[in-house]
């Protein structure tokens, strides 16, 4: 066929629309599966997105080993992630009935059929998804059981726990959670402080933790379980408040005594290591209604109290709990010095947190009376000198004030230190120097008596001048993370290890971990070496955490120059309070009463490490508690209780005050430091025959607290490591925290 010149113009157009055609069709999407892998490829691409998102969610999931080993309250359990807000997250429980889906926990008894130890395992799942992505996380947490006692009145359950103590051979001043009376009542809130409520139902007063919005006057009806804290019986688990219809209901009857009458009947109740013995005479304490005869004292007795109430007559005194105090400074200064009548409630013996007798003051008024008019010239000496105190450390003058009957001097001269008047001058050391220890006396005279008391005052050395606290950071830079203990006059630097269940800290920055800042979406990770400084939900405590991986964003607080995080609808920044050295977490409200934690950068000298001692050769003794039950070192021989051969090995201990040395059912031993004026707790090993070479101390907690001595002479050691050669050595706490320490291999 030919074609003409028109034609093949024609064929030519007619190819090319059909051509054109087909690229169209090639190109339009086949939503048969034919020509559809890009929207494949953008599906598959999300649900690894959606898979990466739950895997992150999962990983950032996890709790304390410490505290899932023996479970004793609530858990937090994550239902959301602020991060990845889509994914979904749910939890079950293998028995539902200790752990429920939303962390509430209910202990079983002792004689659980499913109690191994003491404990039930139980298995909780964490399922995530978002999509089709899913994962799933699963933890073995083991409730401690407990022995349980129902009661319906306050003198019942007070008479029942008690009991328990009593038989479970429990000191007075013990923490614990290992027992619960389980008691429901109606009653009156007599008293009230920030931590909770003193409520009295005709039978008894007893103090009910946490916060309530009861006041005093109200009638509630209370349930919860009872357990021992510190010396004090409280509801503190399982609590529940309710107002109801107002009752009448017989008001508690304060006994009328003097502090020393008090005390010596509570000492009375108890045995040496402060064990109850009496529980009939023990009833009326802890929270026992009390009217005190005594005079009102201000100052630091060692135990974070202000105000105390003294016997006119012995000068015995005991301390008012700071929270029934904090609101009513006005009041109480405009007692201080004067005799009174006060309403307390009886709290807590010597106990391992304080070392002072303690009363919670009703916040009634204290009535003013008459002083005593039978003293001695040496009574009343004695009143006015215990009624003196002097700061312990200094890093300014000191106003000692004007006090009739007292002059004021020095024991020796000082290079830092001198009295103008009644004010201590001092001059600081210089950097790099020790501290400098003066000596204040007090001598008091009545008529032709007289007597001294001596007060001695660390004059601290000046700061490292290059300490500079940090409100710009960069991803960069390198810093320190601390705060300054105002209370102890110290900077102290987080170095990276745990003391217990807080971070523990060094007042040395070359001991301290390096810390770095990360700008990430939605605020910051702070690392420390490795690790993630972090805070987590543990039960009803928020505690600090290292972790390896990052699962929270901090935020920065310009004002307070720190980071904070909100967590179950509270705002937290890291700092510490009272003298503690441990970083700890709390909510933005308490910052102006505590110290916060920065960003520092500080110059120093790296330490050189030294050389490693050698291991020496010999028979090896270990010595290590490996009880069941937390307890105490007593008096006399306690090798034995330390696994050594007590025909070979003599192992005595000091006190200080009331309290030998601890000895943890972690099996750690524990050596209390020192409370002002009672020096800390000393352990002396004896070797019956032959010469102790060597020892190797494992530590539990703060190792720079150890002191060695030999003959009184300090022994320096190198990781643990230290030469003896000598019969015997002793072990002293020289830190403001307990040592703890987890076993002692002696070579001998």
């Amino acid at each position: 066929m030919k074609f003409t010149n028109f034609g093949k113009k024609l064929f030519a157009f007619v190819a090319i629309a059909l051509f054109g055609l087909a690229l169209v069709a090639c190109n339009k999407p086949d939503n048969g599966g034919n020509g559809g892998g890009n929207e494949n490829n953008e599906q598959e691409q999300l649900k690894a997105q959606h898979q990466a998102n739950v895997n992150a969610v999962l990983d950032g999931i996890f709790f304390d080993d410490t505290q899932i080993s023996e479970l004793k309250g609530n858990l937090a359990l994550v239902q959301s992630n602020a991060k990845y807000p889509e994914v979904k997250i749910e939890w079950t429980s293998s028995e539902a009935d200790l752990i429920a889906s939303d962390g509430t926990v209910t202990r079983p008894a002792l004689d659980d059929p499913r109690a191994v130890d003491g404990k039930v395992e139980v298995t909780l799942t964490v399922s995530a998804s978002q999509g089709e992505a899913k994962g799933t996380k699963t933890f073995t947490v083991y409730v401690l059981g407990e022995k349980k006692v129902s009661v319906n009145t306050i003198q019942a359950a007070k008479a029942s726990f008690y009991t328990l103590m009593q038989e479970a051979g429990m000191k007075y001043s013990d923490k614990t959670s290992e027992m619960a009376v389980s008691v429901e009542f109606t009653g009156n809130v007599v008293a009230k402080i920030s931590k909770g409520i003193f409520v009295n139902d005709g039978s008894g007063v007893v103090y009910v933790y946490g916060s309530s919005d009861a006041v005093v006057g109200d009638t509630v009806r209370v349930s919860g379980n009872l357990y021992a804290y510190y010396g004090l019986i409280e509801i503190g688990s399982n609590v529940s408040v309710e107002k109801v219809a107002a009752q009448e209901i017989a008001a508690p009857v304060f006994e009328e005594t003097t502090v020393s009458e008090y005390t010596a009947a509570l000492d009375a109740a108890l045995d040496a290591n402060g064990k109850i013995v009496d529980v009939e005479a023990f009833l009326p304490f802890s929270c026992g209604a009390l009217k005190l005869y005594a005079k009102v004292e201000k100052g630091d007795k060692g135990s974070g109290d202000t105000y105390y109430l003294a016997d006119p007559y012995t000068a015995q005194s005991v301390a008012i709990y700071h929270y029934a105090t904090d609101d009513h400074a006005a009041t109480l200064d405009a007692l201080v010095g004067k005799y009174v009548y006060a309403n307390v409630y009886a709290y807590d013996t010597h106990s391992a947190l304080a070392d002072r007798y303690r009363v919670i003051w009703d916040g009634s008024e204290m009535v003013e009376a008459e002083a005593p008019d039978t003293l001695t010239p040496a009574q009343q000496i004695e009143s006015i000198l215990s009624g003196l105190s002097v700061a312990k450390k200094t890093i300014e003058n000191i106003d000692l004030g004007a006090v009739e009957n007292v002059v004021w001097s020095l024991k020796a001269a000082s290079d830092n230190a001198v009295l103008e008047g009644n004010t201590l001058k001092v001059t600081r050391p210089a950097f790099g120097s020790e501290n400098a220890k003066v000596t204040v006396v007090a001598t008091a005279t009545v008529e032709n008596v007289s007597d001294s008391k001596e007060f001695e005052v660390e004059v601290v050395a000046e700061f490292n001048p290059t300490i500079k606290e940090i409100s710009e950071f960069t991803a960069e830079g390198v810093y320190k993370f601390g705060f300054y203990q105002g209370n102890n006059l110290e900077y102290n630097y987080i170095t990276g290890e745990m003391s217990g269940y807080y971070p523990a800290t060094t007042t040395n920055p070359a001991k301290a971990a390096d810390v770095k800042v990360k700008t990430v979406e939605g605020g910051y990770q702070i690392l420390v070496g490795s690790k993630y400084l972090e805070i987590v939900q543990s039960g009803t405590y928020t505690n600090v955490v290292f972790s390896e991986s990052a699962s929270i964003a901090w935020a920065y607080d310009a004002d307070l120059n720190t980071f904070t995080y909100e967590l179950a609808g509270n705002t937290y920044y890291l700092g510490t309070y009272k003298t503690y050295n441990t970083l700890s977490a709390s909510t933005v409200d308490k910052a102006a009463t505590s110290f916060v934690g920065h960003l520092y950068t500080v110059e120093y000298e790296e330490e050189e490490k030294p050389e490693p001692i050698e291991p020496a050769e010999g028979t090896h003794y270990t010595a290590k508690y490996t009880g069941t039950e937390t307890t105490n070192m007593v008096e006399g021989d306690n090798a034995a209780t330390l696994g050594l051969d007590d025909t070979l090995f003599n192992v005595t201990a000091t006190k200080r005050d009331k309290l030998y040395p601890g000895l943890g059912k972690d099996g750690t031993i524990r050596l209390y430091n020192t409370i002002d004026p009672n020096p800390a707790n000393t352990i002396t090993f004896e070797i019956t025959t032959g010469v102790i070479k060597q020892i190797v101390i494992t530590f539990s907690q703060n190792p720079d607290n150890c002191e060695i001595l030999v003959d009184g002479v300090a022994v320096t050691g190198v990781d643990g490591v230290y030469n003896i050669n000598a019969a015997s050595f002793t072990i002293n706490n020289i830190g403001t925290s307990q040592l703890r320490i987890s076993s002692i291999e002696i070579i001998a």
